[in-house]
């Protein structure tokens, strides 16, 4: 068991791979990470609470959602107006308050009529209408703000194809899309689609532009510049390499358990389980535990260390 006090997230991280997995509509699933219900030691996303302790939880979440989902990078309003940002300190702390549940009111200047929060099909998600958290959620994921869809779009077809149509992913202000049209076009596709991801992947993998040869030269071009007549080429990640190395070989993983609690004497509030891993996903760096885990784990530790190899 990972101890739970050192930002260890072992089931939220089941949680989202479970979602993924599943299909579930991405809106839906952002949606249920922003609620941040269930456990932290058991499952659910409530994992994403435990996340990120430190002295203004809530203004880290806001800063998550803002770079993720929205394409806002608000980092330097965690501490002041950003001098390279139209963002300040106050938009940042606005948004915390609303994940914090205090008194905050929804801008006037929202795109998302007020009526959508009476829509029948968020009743299941939208319990307490008078929730800011919830009503943060549903605002950020409206099928209205066109926004999030886009960012989604982008950071999918970036992974794929090697460049974003906007650059940087996260940091949208200052960073015009080279092909406007296109992702307008890609985040329709995903809403009339039901969020679903994997029906994005694969509008982007049957294009002609993925069939052809890694040979593009996309990521650091201006966007004028950005043609986007080939994919670029990309290195495997650690986990895609270690993978193939036991697929090529025939074996299967035989670490341990992810575990730091062998006898399982702790409580179930300050542990939390990351099972066995049989994936590279599934593995967490150990090196912030505090009792030599290379001599807990020997053989869980050789594969974090090849791992870390290739970065």
């Amino acid at each position: 068991m990972i101890n739970a006090t050192l930002n260890a997230t072992g089931p939220f991280r089941w949680f989202l791979y479970d979602s993924l997995k599943d299909d579930k509509p991405l809106d839906r699933m952002v949606t249920e990470l922003m609620l941040m219900k269930g456990s932290a030691p058991e499952g659910g996303s409530a994992g994403f609470a435990q996340a990120a302790q430190n002295d203004s939880p809530f203004a880290a979440k806001g800063h998550v959602v803002a770079s993720a989902f929205l394409g806002v990078e608000m980092q330097c309003a965690r501490c002041h107006d950003s001098p390279y940002h139209s963002t300040t300190q106050e938009n940042l702390y606005s948004l915390a308050a609303m994940f914090a549940r205090k008194s905050v009111t929804v801008p006037k200047s929202s795109t998302v009529p007020a009526g959508f929060f009476e829509s029948k099909e968020r009743e299941s998600l939208i319990e307490n209408k008078s929730d800011t958290r919830e009503k943060l959620a549903a605002l950020i994921t409206a099928p209205q703000n066109t926004r999030f869809a886009q960012v989604i779009a982008n950071r999918v077809w970036r992974r794929l194809i090697g460049a974003g149509i906007v650059e940087l992913p996260h940091d949208w202000e200052g960073n015009p899309p080279s092909h406007p049209e296109l992702l307008e076009w890609l985040g329709k596709e995903l809403v009339a689609h039901n969020y679903d991801v994997k029906h994005l992947a694969k509008v982007i993998m049957t294009s002609e532009l993925y069939q052809q040869e890694a040979i593009g030269e996309n990521l650091h071009a201006e966007p004028a510049q950005r043609l986007f007549n080939a994919p670029e080429r990309r290195r495997m990640t650690a986990e895609q390499i270690v993978d193939s190395f036991f697929t090529a070989t025939g074996q299967k993983m035989d670490v341990e358990e992810m575990t730091l609690d062998p006898d399982g004497r702790r409580p179930a509030r300050s542990r939390n389980t990351f099972g066995t891993p049989h994936r590279s996903w599934m593995f967490v760096s150990l090196s912030n535990e505090r009792d030599r885990p290379s001599l807990t784990l020997p053989r869980a530790e050789m594969v974090i260390e090849v791992l870390s190899a290739f970065g």
